[in-house]
């Protein structure tokens, strides 16, 4: 399992500008190879955010649409998921 640092590590995306489509399609690839299976993007005033559950995880991201830039980040595990031992 990733640790929390080491999934933020993996999850940041290239520091050259990128057009918000390639950052958003970026993020979905990233969570789908991740094992996130329901993912959702929204965007509101130049911020797009990520929010994926899968493999007992939920992940919500928040990136600048524009450059691809991590703003925040938050991972929690759900309680109802199954036991993977």
């Amino acid at each position: 399992m990733l640790g929390r640092t080491a999934l933020l590590a993996l999850f940041a995306l290239s520091a050259a500008p990128a057009l918000a489509s390639d950052v958003e399609t970026e993020a979905r690839d990233y969570l789908t190879d991740h094992g996130f299976e329901t993912i959702e993007m929204t965007h509101d005033s130049g911020l797009l955010t990520a929010t994926a559950t899968g493999k007992g995880k939920r992940i919500e991201v928040r990136y600048n649409a524009t450059t691809g830039e991590i703003l925040s980040q938050e991972m929690t595990m759900l309680s109802d998921a199954p036991d993977e031992s």
